[in-house]
């Protein structure tokens, strides 16, 4: 949940009010009051509101031809330079939302008064997030015609969201004023006056007449100002903030990152922990490299006589292709010389219906004619000095025999 620091302020940065508040703009502190420096300890993590003097803000409404915001930004100034007596050039313009009749609330403050108030809050470490009229923090009642009164201020609040200050005014001449405007008489009747115990002496005289002309009139003592309502109001009913364009708060990251202070350290410390571990295995890992390498030069020197490791692998992969062409060139012919002595002494009757060959050993099923052919198979290749054939079997099936033939080659 959100809190909200809002803080009153006025010409002299010695006398302040504030209070805090919660997102549902419950008091969370007392109302307090003095010098704006002790206030900076309890803008730490929450939201900062600034509540400016109503005096020195003009709040008003206009129609725009533009519902662009960013052109309407631009064409602000110029649609009101005739309503203002200071030169545009030194006023700063915020546009406020759109109201249901089409026209969009604006305020109007001069730059220096703005920067000395922001200068301020600067020189004692605070960040406001938002800055207000005190016109804006009167509460909008449909029907009621709100008045607050405050140390010779009386701030007016009609329910048609037009609202402005008065210093010292009689409250009939109030009535008088809104009467010859263009305020309908129907939000008139029932008038709502927030006041502290001065204030209700300063109008009590007037109660009669304010009561004949009304239908009612309501009144709430408040004994601290009219801060608590300022408050109440703009939390949950934003005006129109005054910190738009080059016053748009800077995202204040040392704020922000100090709820995770911890956290990040805990991961800091994690993380320089995994790159020693990372570290620790890399050395000994390069000390085991190290050692297999000198293992290896060191063999490669006493085998071949190279100390080079590459030089080494390639030697060795030398003489392995060369034994292996050895031992093909030795096993080929021999199976060859063999196939070829067996197909000279083969008769045309006899199949050879498979064959094996494994380490100079022979191993052959042949379907022969008749034993007697068989068995000269056998004699033909034995007549061969390098060669030994042997029946292994001789089975007769169906006026032919089925025999197994094994041929020993010389190597054997």
């Amino acid at each position: 949940m959100s809190e909200y620091l809002v803080i009153r302020l006025f010409d002299n940065p010695s006398h302040a009010q504030w209070m805090v508040l919660d997102s549902f703009a419950q008091n969370l502190t007392p109302f307090k009051t003095g010098a704006l420096s002790e206030i900076s300890i309890e803008a730490e993590n929450r939201k900062v509101i600034l509540v400016l003097p109503a005096i020195e803000v003009l709040t008003t409404q206009i129609t725009l031809p533009v519902k662009n915001r960013s052109r309407a930004i631009k064409m602000l100034p110029y649609s009101l330079e005739e309503y203002i007596a200071d030169d545009i050039e030194n006023m700063h313009f915020a546009l406020g939302e759109r109201n249901d009749d089409g026209k969009t609330n604006v305020s109007i403050v001069s730059r220096h008064s703005l920067d000395n108030w922001l200068q301020q809050c600067a020189d004692v470490g605070i960040v406001p997030n938002f800055a207000y009229s005190e016109n804006e923090g009167i509460p909008k009642i449909p029907g009621n015609l709100v008045i607050i009164l405050d140390d010779g201020l009386t701030f007016v609040q009609t329910d048609t969201y037009i609202s402005f200050v008065l210093e010292e005014p009689s409250l009939i001449n109030v009535l008088e004023l809104l009467k010859n405007s263009s305020i309908k008489d129907e939000s008139l009747r029932h008038l709502l006056i927030y006041t502290d115990n001065d204030g209700y002496e300063r109008y009590k005289t007037e109660l009669p007449e304010l009561q004949h002309r009304t239908s009612s009139v309501d009144a709430e003592l408040i004994a601290d100002g009219p801060l608590s309502i300022f408050s109440s109001t703009l939390i949950q009913s934003p005006g129109c903030n005054l910190l738009q364009g080059k016053y748009a708060p800077k995202s204040n990251w040392n704020q922000w990152l100090r709820p995770w202070k911890f956290a990040a350290c805990l991961l800091l410390a994690l993380g320089i922990l995994a790159i020693l571990n990372e570290g620790g295995r890399y050395m000994v890992l390069r000390n085991q490299h190290q050692s297999i390498s000198s293992l290896i030069e060191s063999r490669c020197n006493s085998s071949f006589q190279i100390s080079e490791i590459t030089e080494c692998q390639s030697e060795i992969t030398r003489r392995l292709t060369s034994t292996n062409n050895s031992i093909n060139s030795a096993l080929e012919p021999t199976f060859l010389h063999v196939l070829s002595t067996l197909s000279g002494a083969t008769n045309k009757e006899d199949v050879i219906e498979a064959l094996t060959y494994r380490n100079g050993v022979m191993d052959l099923r042949i379907d022969a004619a008749t034993a007697t052919t068989l068995d000269e198979l056998a004699r033909n290749v034995s007549s061969n000095s390098s060669y030994s054939a042997t029946i292994q079997s001789a089975n007769p099936v169906q006026n032919r025999v089925q025999g197994r033939l094994q041929i020993v080659g010389e190597t054997n």
